[in-house]
């Protein structure tokens, strides 16, 4: 099995940025840019695992850049990284948490510029990879965005990191899931309070979907969500692999967004697509090839879903801030190889920017780009200094005036 890692720019499913009523997610860079960030990774019980960083930067100039888990004498090392080149950094195994449990195994990266990071989790036959926001962007309240899968063997699974000392951490856990932690068994309704100390962790799992779980905490913390090792109910494959994101505070949601499911894909069965509300009576327009559903979700966290036949367009609509997610079905890609489930957060149409710089695993792995712009201002698309308007097939998104397109690419490009 070989993992499809998607990434969609100008939409930007990597989450390049997040804008709320104009302002800036990150205004000093306008991007996932940053020079501090913290990370964690989760272990999901496959053998072999490869813990990764990939950072970039998209300055001029060479950046040095220092990666180290502050609470462990593990890793405490200079690395440095120039534009248009990758640098590669694999970490020790045991870094991966596994299921409920306090921890010190935070890796925390600093530089003296701005770069972005990428984290990947590898295991055989799988994995996923993440964008990491830097610190300044980190915020107090998040939802947990996981999976009910078809195999009951494996967890949902969150995760939280304090940057702060005393940092106390509430979890109102989602309608029928299930924490055990110290002796106590918390479900829906209750509360699991956690408190932490800087750099300190907090990971929890729950063979229930996690997906709708309410994080609040007293200071800013890094939060990540997904799913040891899951496929969605829409697939008619049994292959599983884990899902994970680094979960985008509700202050950044919005109201306006488009999914594309799995345009790299020439078969399967599409992509599950749900939407989480940041406030009760929220109500939802979605349009699927020109046809409207209007739904009234009545609590907040709460999440509507609906499966999205391949390669077909959602516009999604909200009187309220709303996060979308897309979990894609395993599907067949070749006579022995199987892409995987994966997990996307799309930005917001408010966010579109005109320039992104983001990297791709390149090994064993299927790639794929897809781009969405606006028909009326398109112009002129350069990757890597080349242009890609006489190569690009566009589709046009019923009721509105973007189209998209998706092109097949590996490892550093500027677009």
């Amino acid at each position: 099995m070989f993992l499809l890692r998607i990434i969609v720019a100008l939409l930007l499913i990597l989450l390049v940025q997040i804008t709320v009523s104009g302002k800036l997610l990150y205004e000093e860079c306008r991007s996932h840019m940053g020079k501090e960030f913290v990370l964690i990774f989760t272990d999901n019980s496959r053998h072999n695992n490869l813990l990764r960083l990939y950072i970039t930067t998209p300055l001029n100039e060479s950046v040095t850049v220092h990666v180290e888990t502050p609470l462990l004498s593990q890793i405490n090392q200079d690395y440095v990284v120039t534009n248009g080149s990758e640098l590669f950094i694999e970490l020790p195994i045991d870094l991966a948490i596994l299921r409920t449990t306090k921890s010190n195994k935070t890796i925390l990266v600093t530089a003296q510029n701005f770069i972005v990071l990428f984290a990947s989790n590898m295991q055989n036959n799988g994995g996923d990879s993440y964008i990491i926001y830097p610190i300044s962007v980190l915020s107090t309240e998040h939802v947990s965005v996981n999976l009910k899968s078809k195999s009951g063997s494996y967890h949902s699974v969150t995760s939280v990191i304090a940057v702060a000392d005393q940092t106390v951490v509430d979890i109102s856990l989602s309608t029928g899931s299930v924490v055990v932690f110290d002796g106590t068994t918390y479900t829906s309704g209750s509360t699991l309070s956690v408190s932490l100390n800087k750099y300190e962790v907090f990971q929890f799992t729950s063979s229930d979907d996690l997906s709708g779980t309410i994080l609040t905490s007293n200071y800013p913390i890094a939060a990540f969500s997904g799913h040891e090792l899951g496929n969605p109910e829409i697939s008619s494959e049994t292959s599983i692999d884990m899902i994970y994101e680094m979960l985008v505070p509700t202050i950044y949601w919005s109201m306006y967004y488009i999914a594309i499911s799995n345009p790299v894909f020439d078969s399967g069965e599409g992509d599950l697509i749900q939407v989480f509300t940041s406030e009760d009576n929220t109500n939802i327009m979605i349009n699927t090839s020109g046809t409207l559903d209007q739904i009234s979700v009545g609590t907040k966290a709460s999440y509507h879903q609906f499966d999205l036949p391949l390669s077909e367009a959602a516009v999604i609509t909200a009187d309220k801030p709303v996060l979308v997610s897309q979990i894609s079905a395993s599907k067949q890609l070749a006579v022995s190889y199987t892409g995987d489930a994966r997990l996307l957060l799309p930005s917001p149409v408010n966010a579109w920017l005109s320039e992104y710089s983001f990297n791709t695993p390149g090994e064993n792995m299927y790639n794929g780009l897809v781009l969405f712009a606006n028909s009326i201002s398109l112009i002129n698309i350069t990757l890597n200094e080349k242009s890609l308007n006489s190569s690009l097939q566009w589709k046009k998104i019923e009721g509105t005036n973007f189209i998209y397109t998706s092109i097949k690419l590996s490892e550093v490009h500027t677009l």
